[in-house]
């Protein structure tokens, strides 16, 4: 499929948008289910991560809150996933989030989760019923995030009796507990935070896409992102491009990043910007929540982006 140097502009800023959200939320996955090397590493798929922070919060009063963060990534095609979040009665709130690859909630509750669900891959037969928990569609990988805010400070001993009732077991192993090797790093694409403002995009995007269903894509349509390279799975070589497409794909970035970096300071309202049609802007607001879950949204993500720079003369 050929392309003019025009319409590869507005395909790379169109595709920049749609896929900026799987692609940020693989780079959480890979610094804490993957990569040893990285301080978030929790030791491979269905291994917990846990943090402690205590706020100081100032009132007629000043009183200490203390919130436990925990994390864990889940490989659902290795089959369906049992979850158990009981906690101890000291806490003040809780939330559980539960997020797949696209960055979209599939459950999020307020409040202890008062009973076990099951978390299975939609394609896979013998899923769990609606009444023991729920099947998610497009992505092969969810990530589960428990918080508790307490209203006081825990010693080291009660803080890890807390999130040590936080549990994931694969639901067909008879409650065992997970104890599977970590990933071999080798088989991943290594991911870097500057690849968002690099040509190497591309080849994580390629990457990327094997770890979701096209059935997600939605309106994102992939005959017309090949015309720039985009292929689930193939290797982007933009030495297989004329120098002019080339240089038409960082224009398109380039416009994309400084559309994102317009609609940074504010919500974008119900108008779509600039006149976008409804697509593109439905895309700018995935991307732009994408940028404040893994943020920040600041000068260093727009840091060496011609455009940006320009945008903020």
């Amino acid at each position: 499929m050929t392309v003019s140097a025009a319409e590869a502009r507005m395909v790379a800023r169109d595709a920049y948008l749609a896929y900026l959200p799987v692609v940020m939320a693989y780079g959480q996955l890979y610094a804490e289910a993957v990569d040893p090397s990285s301080p978030t590493f929790s030791g491979g798929f269905g291994r917990w991560t846990h943090r402690k922070s205590v706020l100081a919060v100032s009132g007629n009063r000043s009183i200490a809150r203390t919130i436990l963060d925990s994390a864990v990534w889940l490989d659902l095609t290795v089959g369906p996933w049992e979850l158990s979040t009981a906690g101890e009665a000291v806490s003040d709130g809780s939330e559980v989030t539960i997020t797949d690859l696209w960055g979209r909630k599939v459950l999020h509750v307020l409040g202890e989760l008062n009973r076990s669900v099951v978390i299975a891959d939609q394609c896979s037969s013998g899923g769990p019923s609606a009444e023991s928990g729920f099947s998610v569609a497009g992505s092969r990988f969810v990530r589960v995030a428990v918080a508790v805010e307490l209203d006081s400070d825990l010693d080291p001993e009660r803080t890890s009796s807390v999130q040590r009732r936080r549990q994931v077991r694969q639901a067909d192993w008879s409650k065992v507990p997970v104890a599977g090797e970590a990933p071999d790093p080798t088989e991943w694409h290594p991911y870097r935070t500057n690849v968002l403002s690099s040509l190497a995009f591309w080849r994580l995007v390629n990457f990327v896409l094997t770890l979701v269903s096209e059935d997600c894509l939605r309106r994102v349509s992939l005959e017309r992102a090949a015309a720039i390279g985009i292929r689930p799975g193939s290797a982007w070589d933009g030495r297989l491009l004329s120098p002019g497409i080339i240089e038409s794909i960082g224009a398109g970035m380039d416009d994309a990043l400084s559309e994102l970096l317009r609609s940074a300071g504010s919500r974008p309202d119900d108008r779509d910007p600039d006149g976008a049609e409804p697509v593109r802007f439905e895309h700018l607001e995935r991307a732009l929540a994408a940028l404040r879950r893994y943020g920040p949204v600041d000068d260093r993500f727009f840091m060496g982006n011609r455009i940006a720079r320009e945008v903020r003369r």
